[in-house]
């Protein structure tokens, strides 16, 4: 399989947990599910049923897909949305750990056990007792020790479990004290029960005090993932809202950890989730994006890519478009992305040469073509103020070249400004144009 390319393209996948079992290499992903629904806060749009497993016999052989693995329908308590999964092996029994919501819509981690790393597993009836939230990651440590860690903000729930009861409407978290952490906890040995109930780990800045909720660049969001190198805990996660994969490190498993730096730069689409894993002597990063489906934020794939350390422990950063002009390949996203937001719709402007995206007739992006069609600008409608913020921040946006400069930007497709940065920015366009239609063609547009 060649590097940052999809494993299988058969069905979209997502959130891999990569392991070696017995020298073959396997990859638990969940399963992303076509549809044409909206996408929302609470993760709406990832309505998963089902599990494939994937493996390789070497990082240079073909990606086999499994098969269905395990589906919702064979687990009593779950309700809807198995999301992103994990594999551990315990004398010679294997134990899928899934998260999916219960008949009450609450977040829970159930357990499934099979004879074998592709399965079928068999779930067992009930969720693990005092399991919440979503994403676990479970870690074999050298002594032999099984450790879980687990969370998600958001649609993950985690904000509803802060007294440590379950509570539909939390008080907000304050942004100004710590962040939430990961679950953690030590499994029993029977891997279908924790020893003790779990507890947050903390996670602290260069000052040894704990990252706070606020800041969006360091703070703990969803998908944990823990390894090992030179007797150091590396827990990674994702930091959600900006999109990239970060690290803080421990000389124990349950913490405090603290941060170290970045893993991963955006890729295509809103989340980001992965696993590490020594292969051979060597370090790989497994990762999903939505290169794919163009953009569709529940129509992900599976990637990997190598991952290298540094003499003082530290990791280098990915980006995973190094090698790609993602933004210069803009139209076939665009369409994805765009044309699936309610009231957009698509013109061509022939003697500017410009691809047009409306929302109630009125224009909020385009992409300015060159003369054999190649694009070399995205155009967008932003407030002034946000305009000009968003021009001192990177010298390839630029005033745009549509009516009044004071309100158009302009992207330079082959510059250096990030495509989730791209994509916020087309969808503050969107929201510009459309909060300045009249009531009454809002309600039309989104059907209120």
């Amino acid at each position: 399989m060649e590097q940052r390319e999809p494993l299988v393209t058969n069905i979209f996948t997502a959130d891999p947990s990569a392991h070696v079992f017995d020298g073959k290499i396997y990859v638990y992903p969940s399963h992303d599910i076509p549809h044409d629904g909206e996408d929302d806060d609470d993760g709406g749009e990832y309505i998963m049923e089902d599990y494939h497993v994937l493996s390789m016999d070497s990082l240079d052989s073909a990606c086999t897909d499994n098969g269905e693995a395990l589906h919702m329908r064979d687990v009593p308590w779950v309700g809807r949305q198995m999301w992103a999964p994990d594999c551990a092996c315990r004398d010679g029994k294997y134990y899928l750990y899934f998260p999916a919501k219960d008949k009450n819509d609450v977040f829970r981690i159930g357990v499934a056990v099979s004879g074998s790393p592709t399965g079928p597993f068999t779930a067992e009836p009930e969720p693990i007792k005092d399991s919440m939230s979503i994403d676990p990651t479970v870690f074999r440590d050298d002594d032999g020790r099984y450790y879980m860690y687990a969370g998600g903000l958001w649609g993950g729930q985690l904000e509803r479990w802060q007294t440590g009861e379950y509570r539909a409407d939390p008080d907000p978290v304050d942004e100004n004290g710590p962040a939430l952490g990961p679950l953690f906890a030590e499994l029993a040995d029977d891997m279908k029960s924790f020893k003790e109930k779990p507890v947050m780990v903390t996670i602290l800045d260069e000052n040894r005090e704990p990252v706070k909720a606020g800041d969006e660049d360091r703070r703990y969001f969803e998908g944990p993932w823990m390894h090992k190198y030179k007797g150091l805990y590396y827990l990674s996660y994702s930091t959600g809202t900006t999109h990239c994969i970060v690290y803080a490190t421990s000389e124990d498993p349950a913490g405090p950890f603290t941060f170290r730096g970045k893993i991963l730069e955006p890729v295509i689409g809103w989340t980001t989730h992965h696993s590490i894993v020594e292969i051979g002597g060597r370090w790989y990063l497994f990762y999903h994006d939505c290169e794919l489906s163009h953009g569709i934020n529940h129509r992900r794939c599976v990637k990997y890519t190598e991952l290298f350390f540094n003499e003082d422990g530290t990791i280098d950063t990915v980006s995973p478009y190094d090698d790609r002009a993602v933004l210069a390949d803009c139209i076939d996203w665009l369409d994805g992305y765009l044309l699936k937001k309610k009231g957009v719709t698509k013109d061509r402007q022939e003697e500017w040469n410009w691809i047009r995206y409306h929302v109630g007739g009125k224009m909020f992006a385009a992409v300015c073509l060159d003369d054999i069609d190649r694009p070399v600008y995205i155009t967008l409608k932003l407030d002034p103020v946000e305009g000009e913020f968003w021009r001192g921040q990177y010298e390839d946006i630029i005033p745009g070249y549509y009516m009044n400069k004071q309100h158009w930007n302009s992207i330079k497709v082959t510059g250096k400004v990030p495509y989730q940065t791209a994509v916020d920015l087309l969808d503050r366009a969107y929201l510009t144009v459309l909060n300045g239609l009249s009531k009454k063609k809002q309600r039309e547009i989104l059907g209120r």
